[in-house]
């Protein structure tokens, strides 16, 4: 079972990466907000950091480097990104990075417009996760077989929301993101929304 699950983490990590090769044609208009989500838009320059609350507990983060994050109103761990924990290959996923790599160009990075991730939403749902992630990826012949399974089975089962990122806009430079205007709609789980809102608002 080990070694089954080993491959096939493997196999998704080369899935992320054959994903981000491909190159979408960028979204031109704000999309429409889906009923009971979170949705707003912005723009950023590179080395600057966007933060927008999404409640009193979560905050979507664009971080300098294009880096997308769920965090925590309150540090619970280091790092605490609550979106990277539950997204395959987890602690590198291509989604969640807009940069040039893996042998795509800038402007081929920002062309991949639409971008979908999920994220936990307590601290206690991350730690959680993050063990699971950590025994399968970390844990070679420290962990027992039924550890593994249980890991296994179990990996991203914790209540998750669902994000969308999209690329509206951007500026390119010598193979470097100067610029990027982007809309996200946030969907929290079922048991746990803290409301709605209308179309998308900076």
């Amino acid at each position: 079972m080990r070694i089954a699950v080993l491959m096939l983490l493997c196999a998704v990590l080369v899935t992320g990466q054959d994903a981000v090769s491909r190159r979408k044609q960028p979204v031109l208009q704000k999309p429409q907000c889906a009923p009971g989500a979170i949705c707003f838009s912005g723009e950023v320059y590179r080395d600057q950091e966007f933060r927008k609350k999404l409640n009193d507990q979560l905050s979507f983060v664009l971080r300098p480097g294009w880096t997308i994050e769920i965090v925590p109103a309150q540090p619970c761990a280091d790092p605490d990104d609550f979106a990277g924990v539950v997204n395959p290959p987890y602690h590198f996923n291509p989604t969640l990075y807009i940069m040039p790599g893996w042998g795509m160009k800038a402007e081929n990075a920002v062309a991949d417009s639409l971008r979908e991730f999920n994220f936990v939403t307590t601290c206690a749902d991350y730690r959680v996760e993050a063990d699971r992630v950590d025994l399968l990826l970390y844990s070679a012949g420290k962990a027992t077989e039924s550890q593994y399974d249980e890991a296994y089975k179990k990996l991203g089962t914790s209540p998750l929301g669902h994000g969308r990122f999209w690329i509206t806009g951007s500026t390119v430079k010598e193979n470097e993101i100067t610029l990027i205007r982007f809309a996200v709609e946030i969907k929290m789980p079922a048991s746990r929304k803290p409301g709605s809102r209308g179309l998308l608002e900076p």
